[in-house]
């Protein structure tokens, strides 16, 4: 299986751009846990700690659409390479002056900071387009390697971060993140040679790509599915705490991540007959069928287990839903569109888990698990019920080029 995706990445010439895309990606999995840990530590309380965090994710989705917008309008470098350094400074400036300045200065930090995170995963994936053709059956293939490397971050940075944290503190941790943020960042904006065509530009300015019905769709079964991740990510913590084992968290949740890694990069080996909407829709209740049996869980192991099973379809999931950006969104809104995306995925994994610590302290850890599951699976009938706004748009000459 690997084999191929080396062979992909090799002969589309994308290694320099995917370990420095992998980088500057890395650091996002390492901000979470320290931002947490240096509010706590500064303001004395776990609330303004999860504040502070709301702050980072609430920046990131809510601007994650102009972001986009810059890379389909300008070159990458003149917007990843600024917005690298911004967030890198931002990052040192939070480490500097925590537990020396007010609570909503900390609050202002960490929305700054999710506000500057330059947009790679967009930006790699028009690379993709132009390393292989916007119609190139491979890219496929490349939107499931590019979701792994995404749900990898997710695996490898908390336990990165935790081994910063344990040996220097939270702080070097914000600190070793900045430097990863620009240790990718500023190489991909020079690397980068995806350049909008200016006749697509001034096609793509007639409407926004969330006016398009088919990213309504979309972006809408995206806040679905990944609320379930994060009434799942909620739901882990509280079942591990319950049974004293607090520390094992991290360890369930890496399996359910390493699942899906897995799952997506299986999925990417194999050439599908359906349409992506119809594969999105199988996709969303598989996950729903797998998350269903983790309330009868009753040991850590059981959990363990069925979490490794509940995790496989996400990431392919993902990468069917980026595809199906292709279809529905014109090139000239590419980075646009596949960030609408990202801030659904930010909104829904924050409901989600907003929904979750109010269940469990009603119904316990069972209810979340099967909100989850009820979450992903109205996202399953949402995505059928519009299957007609994912059909593909007519090719271009622009499309083929």
């Amino acid at each position: 299986m690997l084999r191929s995706y080396v062979s992909l990445v090799v002969s589309a010439r994308a290694l320099p751009l995917v370990t420095a895309s992998g980088a500057g990606r890395l650091a996002v999995g390492l901000t979470d846990l320290p931002l947490v840990l240096v509010a706590r530590s500064a303001t004395g309380a776990y609330v303004l700690a999860g504040a502070t965090v709301a702050a980072f994710c609430a920046g990131y989705a809510l601007l994650a659409p102009w972001r986009g917008r810059l890379v389909d309008r300008r070159r990458p470098r003149r917007v990843l390479v600024p917005l690298a350094i911004a967030k890198a400074a931002l990052l040192c400036t939070l480490a500097a002056v925590a537990g020396h300045t007010p609570s909503a200065a900390l609050l202002a930090l960490a929305a700054l900071i999710g506000a500057s995170s330059p947009p790679l995963a967009a930006s790699m994936r028009i690379e993709w387009q132009r390393l292989l053709g916007r119609r190139s059956p491979r890219l496929e293939q490349a939107y499931a390697l590019e979701t792994s490397v995404q749900w990898s971050v997710f695996v490898v940075g908390p336990f990165l971060a935790g081994a910063v944290i344990a040996a220097a503190g939270a702080r070097a941790s914000l600190v070793v993140a900045a430097a990863l943020t620009v240790a990718g960042g500023v190489p991909f904006g020079f690397l980068a040679r995806g350049a909008p065509d200016a006749r697509d530009v001034e096609r793509g300015r007639l409407a926004a790509a969330i006016r398009l019905p088919g990213m309504r769709t979309l972006v809408a079964a995206t806040v679905l599915t990944d609320a379930a991740l994060g009434a799942v990510e909620f739901a882990v913590a509280a079942f591990a705490r319950d049974r004293g084992q607090q520390a094992i968290a991290g360890v369930l949740l890496g399996v359910f991540c390493a699942s899906s890694v897995v799952g997506g990069l299986a999925y990417g080996t194999r050439r599908w007959q359906l349409s992506t909407g119809r594969r999105l829709v199988m996709l969303q209740a598989v996950a729903m069928a797998l998350l269903l049996p983790l309330p009868l869980a009753q040991s850590l192991v059981e959990f363990g287990i069925l979490l490794a099973l509940a995790g496989a379809p996400f990431a392919a999931a993902w990468a069917t839903s980026s595809l199906s950006v292709d279809d529905v969104a014109p090139p000239a809104s590419a980075g646009e569109a596949y960030s609408l995306l990202n801030a659904g995925n930010g909104v829904g994994v924050a409901l989600g888990g907003a929904a979750a610590g109010a269940l469990t302290q009603v119904g316990g850890t069972s209810a979340a698990l099967i909100a989850a599951a009820f979450a992903v699976g109205l996202a399953a009938l949402w995505t059928l019920g519009r299957l007609g706004t994912l059909a593909p748009r007519p090719r271009t000459a622009l499309d083929r080029a």
